[in-house]
């Protein structure tokens, strides 16, 4: 269940988000990300969504039985996010997942057997080194991810 909520309390406004299980400020969400099997003789992928913050830490995690229902709960997050006037804050991927481009430090690109993986890479959380995977969006091919990444570049760049 996504909804808005705006919670007034003495002189402070704040719209509030309800996803999943998850209560809190919407400026806080730093993305939405898709889990699913990329490679076929992987251990077996929990098809799941999970919401994170913008430091990355995850905010909520909801498990599917099939693609059909994890796609309609993605739709269902881009909408409440729609709903309260801040999708535009989003990078909407062509897999339906959500990323803040101002949180998104770099990025790699590789092959997977079920089409082409696009890594979004955010600062080390603090005493790690090294930056924090924040999501890996599958996309159909290495020529769709790369006609796409002008794209996203240009939004992470301007945020």
């Amino acid at each position: 269940m996504n909804k808005l909520v705006k919670k007034e309390t003495g002189q402070c406004s704040a719209q509030m988000v309800l996803v999943g299980n998850h209560f809190g400020p919407i400026l806080r969400v730093g993305g939405v990300k898709a889990y699913r099997p990329l490679y076929k003789k992987a251990a077996p992928v929990t098809l799941a969504v999970a919401v994170f913050d913008v430091e990355g830490r995850h905010l909520c995690y909801q498990t599917f039985d099939d693609v059909a229902a994890q796609r309609a709960y993605l739709d269902s997050i881009k909408s409440t996010l729609s709903d309260a006037g801040v999708l535009d804050m989003f990078e909407v991927l062509p897999d339906g997942c959500l990323i803040r481009p101002s949180i998104v430090k770099g990025g790699a690109h590789a092959p997977a057997d079920y089409g082409y993986c696009l890594t979004l890479l955010g600062e080390p959380r603090k005493g790690e080194s090294g930056a924090q995977r924040l999501l890996t969006a599958l996309m159909e091919s290495k020529a769709a991810a790369l006609d796409y990444m002008p794209t996203l570049l240009a939004r992470i760049n301007a945020a």
